[in-house]
């Protein structure tokens, strides 16, 4: 089911991408390559706060996939350039932490004439 999905996804059947990877999920609970493949496809669809939605889930379920880490995950994948890109929307989409303030610049010096 899961290769099923993966293929649908890239492809470009979302729909039929989300109907065999919740089925995966079905029948194997828990597995989180399963589910952010789910989420991409979800993304790719326009079902971005469902989406948004398993995407907490999954962070609180393993909190070692924080948003840096995906992020970090997904841009070295290879092959699946619909998965990369769905994970990519939904972590860009409010998801991203706060950034630090970066500090303020100092004018240049003024010129004397």
């Amino acid at each position: 089911m899961l290769r099923a999905g993966y293929a649908q996804l890239e492809l470009r059947n979302d729909a039929e991408a989300i109907v065999y990877l919740e089925r995966a999920l079905a029948l194997n609970p828990g597995q989180p390559r399963t589910t952010l493949t789910l989420i991409a496809a979800l993304a790719m669809a326009g079902k971005m706060d469902v989406a948004r939605i398993r995407l907490a889930q999954l962070q609180k379920e393993r909190p070692h996939l924080s948003h840096n880490r995906l992020l970090n995950m997904y841009s070295r994948v290879t092959g699946r350039p619909r998965t990369r890109e769905g994970i990519h929307r939904v972590l860009a989409s409010g998801m991203a932490p706060a950034l630090p303030a970066l500090p303020a610049l100092k004018p240049p010096p003024a010129r004397q004439v």
